[in-house]
């Protein structure tokens, strides 16, 4: 897989997001519970893996380049634990630790290879939790070739032209997965990532492959966004930019129970 991608091991990557700790209660399912019209699961093994923009770092790492991460998490067992696993792949976490709030947990629920119930643990952070991180001193920052915003709308990413500012002064790119349906918080990206219903939300209903063209032409240059990457599930990807260069990659179908940090992987190979 690395060899795919040459170049990946002479960068390094500045994620800043949303992070959270995604946990995985594998089991069976074999009765219903006397109490309630609900599966009972008795489980076999648990994984406790980096989410959201820690998974990017991951992904980052994996293939190759030097990753730092900013980010909020809590004062709390699931903090260290996500620290530990990127660490251990040599990332370099750079957090703000709220004392008030817990890290962002998701637990999933999965008997027979099937996802049954997922339960998230979450506080959305504020403007001021977010406001910390920018006092985190960054004396690497002119090693860093590309800074990579994941946002998943808990908060971390409040001032996010705060960090477009950076990166432009800096002379870096700026790659963004954006979330949600106000696309000015991205004015001045180089790069941004939504799939096909998040692109769908903010420019309405598309009815072909031109409609889709002049759409992403018309968000890009509203908000000064040199380029847009639009996942669109079995139909690939479409890679749009300003001066009107457009790309279609095809997919390859696959079967899979379980679609957790798709979207990752992709801004990560991006």
């Amino acid at each position: 897989m690395i060899d795919a991608f040459p170049r990946f091991h002479q960068q390094q990557v500045l994620v800043i997001g949303d992070v959270m700790l995604d946990s995985f209660y594998y089991g069976r399912a074999e009765r219903v519970s006397p109490e309630a019209p609900v599966p009972v699961v008795n489980i076999d093994k648990i994984e406790a893996l980096p989410g959201g923009a820690a998974n990017v770092a991951m992904n980052i790492a994996a293939l190759g380049a030097k990753c730092h991460i900013i980010g909020l998490t809590g004062e709390d067992e699931a903090a260290q634990t996500l620290q530990q696993r990127l660490t251990a792949m040599d990332i370099c976490c750079h957090f703000a630790r709220s004392t008030d709030k817990a890290t962002i947990v998701k637990q999933r629920i999965i008997g027979n290879q099937q996802q049954l119930l997922r339960i998230d643990f979450e506080q959305p952070y504020t403007v001021s939790d977010a406001e910390q991180l920018t006092d985190i001193p960054l004396p690497w920052i002119n090693d860093i070739d590309v800074i990579v915003l994941s946002d998943y709308q808990k908060g971390t990413l409040a001032t996010p032209q705060h960090w477009i500012a950076l990166a432009k002064q800096y002379q870096i790119p700026v790659l963004i997965d954006p979330k949600g349906q106000d696309f000015s918080r991205y004015r001045g990206a180089d790069l941004i990532t939504p799939n096909f219903v998040e692109f769908q939300a903010v420019v309405g209903t598309i009815t072909s492959e031109k409609d889709l063209k002049e759409k992403a032409l018309a968000l890009l240059q509203r908000w000064d966004i040199a380029a847009i990457l639009i996942t669109r599930s079995e139909k690939g990807m479409s890679y749009i930019a300003r001066d009107g260069d457009i790309i279609h990659l095809p997919a390859i179908a696959k079967a899979v129970s379980d679609v957790t940090g798709a979207g990752d992987t992709v801004m990560a190979t991006v």
